[in-house]
């Protein structure tokens, strides 16, 4: 056996252009203990060993006689961890005796890794691993009813390359790891996430370029299984996820002297062990071609095609292509024609959207630019069809001002057509892509794209790795109509919906079911910016009205005036910015002025002290109807970097929203984070809190987090 491990081991060392000899050579030579007693004659080799030997270049003296001729560790490394957090909420309302909730976590651990561990040599292969022991305590309290939980948890970490120099890379991985965080108001996750696979990459410098027939193809593989088990409390809310994800991926990519080609696979399935209905498979397929042609490659074509199926309890199909030929015809003359394609097709039919445009820019004397663009749309949808097609034509101008400043104006308009055959009046729209805000409370929402939309229509799935998860109006946000626009707010006390999140919204809005209308615009803007600051004002008004014949009830004529004014300056170490808006909006159902004014100063006292602060205040007063909103906001805070390491935080905010036609609110927050890094230990702690108004409901939070590691 070990004449077959011995001539294995040559083949591989071989293949990364090196002998085994060399390898023995760099490694201290055996001790008289270790080595064979002297004149003691060395194993006999058969025949077959000894020619693979010859072969590879070892020498009939050379073997690998222990685990420790092909094994060897990296350096060692490790950690010791202690941490606590603590939570505390407390709800008054008027009508009821104030409800508290507490919770806190203590977690030891102890961390041991290894970093460059190899198999021969590291160019065969080589890695890192690590495995974390936890031990953890927790202990919650939720209206009076006490509750504990010991956990002992083991987390790891293995990642092995094969022949990492080389075009051909395989990498195997293997992890575990589990997390406590806390929200600011209120809120706890605990997550599991497991994750097991094998990637092969394929670079340029490989056997395709040797033979000259793919000098710069590349291309990958990957194989994932990936599970997430998740627990969210926020505010008397429960939110579990415990979901599985099977995955193949496929990558590739050529390279030429003119162009790129990307070719994509993607196989998966889901496995909702919460919510079985939930499961489901899906594919996708992409390609991306770029090319750049003409006489002086002053002409560019870009494509664009990808293909997504989901099937289970919402099954889906998706096709969607785009392409664009840009022409730069002379230093100033330019032009651009693109196509889009869109079809999807679900349990209740197919919707199909067309689109395509054509435009041409052209420069005068650096200062005048004058666009045109002709464009028109087709959407098929079930039932009906709604097309339009338009012509704009724009002119910029720019002007050097004295005291090194810029004047810009723009002239434009645009005149289209639009026919709607649609007789039930609605139009789909499926999975529109969205981001929840940063911050939730007081105000803090998206905008949905489209105008006219039924409330009741409205479904939005949280995107949260695979796994798409289901929320509820009043329980995860709440909507909000103005005029044709639609808003989604999240709520603060949503176990779903975390800020920052991906979502998916569906929705149908209404289109007149039968008309045939123009639709004119023009607009004006006339600016003026200097480094100190500067004002610009700008005018747009669109009108709608049917052809002779027709009717309609959800056509609109809209103006928009809007002024701004903004100031910046810094003196030393001072640097501040203010703006200032008036923006007046009418259409024919109603109308609004709103102001708003935003302000910033970032201030550093010292070397190790800076302080920043920032305030906006907007309100909006309608005409038609009779309502008034206002939001506000205000910051503060300061970092220091003391001496001897220390580092410190320390912020202040509130956010206020009140509106006539609902309940006010206001959050605050305060916060202090302390930081403190030795050669071997680090030392950190936070303490959050805060406070909801909502109407009569206030809700107090309290977060302390405290932890020590010592490395090793």
């Amino acid at each position: 056996m070990r004449t077959c491990r011995s001539a294995v081991a040559a083949a591989a060392l071989t293949t990364l252009g090196m002998t085994p000899g060399a390898v023995r050579a760099a490694e201290p030579a055996p001790t008289a203990a270790s080595g064979p007693a002297a004149g003691a004659s060395a194993p006999a080799q058969s025949a077959p060993a000894a020619a693979s030997a010859g072969w590879f270049g070892l020498g009939s003296n050379v073997s690998f006689g222990s685990w420790s001729d092909w094994f060897r560790l990296g350096n060692w490394s490790g950690a010791l961890g202690l941490d606590v957090d603590d939570q505390r909420q407390k709800v008054d309302s008027p009508d009821s005796a104030p409800t508290r909730f507490g919770a806190r976590f203590t977690g030891a651990s102890l961390l041991l890794g290894n970093e460059g561990f190899y198999v021969i040599d590291p160019r065969l292969l080589v890695g890192r691993m690590g495995v974390r022991l936890r031990s953890d305590q927790a202990s919650t309290d939720a209206a009076g009813a006490t509750s504990r939980q010991r956990a002992r948890m083991t987390d790891y970490n293995l990642d092995a390359t094969v022949l990492s120099e080389l075009p051909y890379v395989t990498t195997l991985f293997a992890n575990r790891a589990h997390s406590t965080s806390t929200q600011a108001l209120g809120g706890v996750t605990q997550v599991e996430t497991a994750n097991r696979g094998i990637t092969f990459q394929l670079h340029e410098n490989s056997i395709l370029r040797d033979r000259e027939w793919l000098p710069y193809f590349t291309a990958g593989a990957r194989v994932l299984q990936e599970r997430v088990q998740q627990q969210t409390r926020v505010s008397g809310q429960t939110f579990s996820r415990d979901d599985k994800r099977d995955l193949v991926a496929i990558t590739a990519h050529n390279g030429g002297e003119t162009s790129d080609l990307d070719l994509s696979y993607e196989h998966a399935n889901f496995s909702d062990f919460v919510s079985p209905a939930g499961s489901y498979g899906d594919r996708t397929a992409g390609l991306r071609y770029s090319l750049d042609f003409g006489p002086t490659l002053n002409r560019r074509w870009d494509a664009h095609v990808k293909y997504y199926d989901r099937h289970g309890s919402t099954s889906l199909t998706s096709l969607s292509a785009d392409t664009l030929l840009a022409i730069e015809h002379h230093a100033n003359l330019s032009s651009g024609y693109a196509y889009q394609l869109l079809k999807q097709t679900t349990r209740d039919g197919s919707a199909t959207v067309h689109s395509g445009s054509a435009q041409l820019q052209h420069t005068l004397w650096s200062n005048l630019t004058t666009g045109v663009m002709v464009s028109g749309v087709r959407q098929d949808v079930p039932g009906g069809k709604v097309a339009s097609g338009s012509a704009s034509l724009n002119f910029g101008y720019q002007h050097r001002l004295p005291g090194q400043g810029q004047l810009s104006m723009a002239l434009g308009g645009s005149y289209g057509v639009t026919s709607t055959q649609v007789p039930a009046g609605f139009v789909p729209v499926l999975d529109s892509f969205y981001t929840a805000p940063p911050q939730f409370g007081a105000g803090a929402g998206f905008l949905l794209r489209d105008a006219n939309i039924a409330v009741d229509s409205i479904v939005i799935v949280a995107l949260k790795g695979g796994a798409r998860v289901p929320t509820a109006p009043g329980v995860d946000y709440t909507v909000e109509v103005t005029g044709q626009s639609t808003r989604i707010l999240p709520l603060p006390t949503s176990a779903v919906i975390m800020p920052g999140d991906q979502l998916d919204v569906s929705y149908v809005y209404l289109v007149d079911p039968s008309v045939k209308y123009r639709n004119s615009s023009r607009s004006f803007s006339l600016g003026a910016d200097w480094q100190w600051g500067g004002v610009n004002y700008s005018h747009e008004e669109n009108q709608q009205s049917p052809f002779a014949g027709q009717a309609s009830t959800l056509l609109l004529d809209v103006r928009r005036d809007t002024f701004r004014l903004a100031l910046r300056q810094g003196w030393n170490e001072l640097n501040a910015s203010g703006s200032a808006t008036v923006m007046n909006y009418s259409d024919t159902r109603y109308g609004y002025r709103q102001t708003s004014i935003v302000v910033r100063a970032d201030y550093t006292l010292w070397s190790y002290l800076a302080l920043s602060a920032s305030a906006d205040d907007s309100r909006t007063t309608y005409v038609r109807p009779d309502r008034t909103t206002r939001t506000r906001s205000l910051s503060l805070s300061a970092d220091w970097s003391g001496w001897d390491g220390w580092l410190a935080r320390g912020y202040l905010s509130q956010r206020s929203s009140s509106d006539t036609q609902s309940v006010p609110e206001r959050i605050s927050e305060a916060g202090l984070k302390l930081n403190r890094r030795w050669t071997k230990l680090n030392l950190s702690a936070s303490l959050a809190l805060g406070q909801r108004e909502r109407g009569p409901l206030r809700t107090q939070t309290a977060n302390l987090h405290v932890a020590a590691i010592r490395r090793f």
